[in-house]
């Protein structure tokens, strides 16, 4: 089945997948500007009284889970998090794509998921 799951071909590390060009940088620097400004006026945008995230602004859900990583994934994908085979804890937060706070009744269908290893051990 793992076979199935993950191909026998990877892509090893390599410094060159990181680098960025200048180009790069510049087209960084104008999406992250363009994100300040918008969290910037989210207040008043939502008629609330904090900032908000540019998406994803509002959850539907947090939960409390569990994931398993096998113990016989091939070394080459057994890195990172998956290095350490076992069952961990995690958090799972479901969110809506809106940038704005809408009442829950127009909140649409989920369709942001967010899952956190690190914050389970403050629950």
């Amino acid at each position: 089945m793992l076979k199935k799951l993950f191909k026998p071909k990877f892509v090893k590390y390599d410094p060159k997948y990181i680098t960025l060009s200048d180009e790069d940088n510049k087209v960084i620097d104008i999406i992250t500007e363009d994100i300040r400004l918008y969290v910037k006026k989210s207040k008043e945008l939502n008629n609330i009284n904090h900032h908000t995230r540019a998406v994803h602004a509002k959850s539907y859900c947090g939960l409390k889970a569990k994931f398993e990583i096998l113990d016989n994934i091939p070394k080459e994908y057994a890195q990172g998090l998956y290095a350490k085979a076992g069952i961990h804890d995690a958090v799972i937060r479901f969110s809506n794509a809106a940038a704005a706070i809408s009442p829950d009744r127009r909140l649409g269908l989920g369709q942001g998921l967010r899952v956190s290893q690190t914050l389970c051990n403050c629950l």
